[in-house]
């Protein structure tokens, strides 16, 4: 734990991450750890995306209705990429579902925002369940907050998403200003959310 704390550290100190968290997973019955990893929120060492193209993809969510994060200007967007297979993604979407709720339903300066890649018969090579499994599995889950349907692929290929859960910071002028992969807690994403109020 030492050294991990020493290099969540030095991560920090030397501007490859602002924000640092250890997670620690144990098996049930087992009294040592059966992975450790140390989440970074990556701020000052990403490249900038030109948000041109991804502010102008039209894509439908969970519900039928259509979002443009361009429509989402003068607003802070947490932009989260999951999948229904990934425990860790799972153990985040009541956490997001608390926040989309303690933000004001994405009604005020906070967008909560999650992304699907579901498999239909065009895009059977896409990386999640039917649409209509995904659906209800949302509703099972009680999530209400829009849930992206990417069946082109466009944001996943665009912001290079190659791990679940991803999520992605864009700030009220529409830039990227940061990213984190693997599982957070709550408190963590209220900090990423906060730090880009901020800015």
């Amino acid at each position: 734990a030492y050294m991990l704390r020493h290099i969540a550290k030095n991560l920090v100190a030397n501007g490859y991450a602002r924000k640092c968290e250890i997670q620690v997973s144990y098996a049930i019955g087992v009294s040592k750890p059966i992975s450790i990893s140390i989440n970074t929120f990556n701020t000052n060492k990403i490249e900038k995306i030109e948000k041109r193209d991804y502010l102008s993809f039209k894509i439908i969510d969970q519900n039928g209705e259509i979002h443009r994060l361009g429509q989402y200007k003068g607003k802070v967007v947490f932009l989260n990429f999951w999948a229904t297979w990934c425990g860790p993604c799972q153990s985040e979407l009541l956490d997001i579902q608390s926040l989309y709720e303690e933000y004001g339903y994405n009604k005020e300066e906070v967008v909560i925002l999650g992304v699907c890649n579901p498999q239909t018969k065009d895009y059977s090579m896409n990386q999640d369940i039917s649409t209509i499994d995904l659906g209800t599995f949302i509703d099972d889950k009680g999530l209400t907050y829009p849930n992206l349907m990417d069946y082109k692929s466009e944001l996943f290929n665009y912001f290079g998403i190659s791990a679940f859960p991803t999520t992605f910071m864009i700030d009220k002028q529409g830039d990227v200003v940061g990213y984190i992969t693997g599982a957070i807690d709550k408190n963590m994403m209220v900090q990423i959310i906060e730090e880009t109020l901020s800015k």
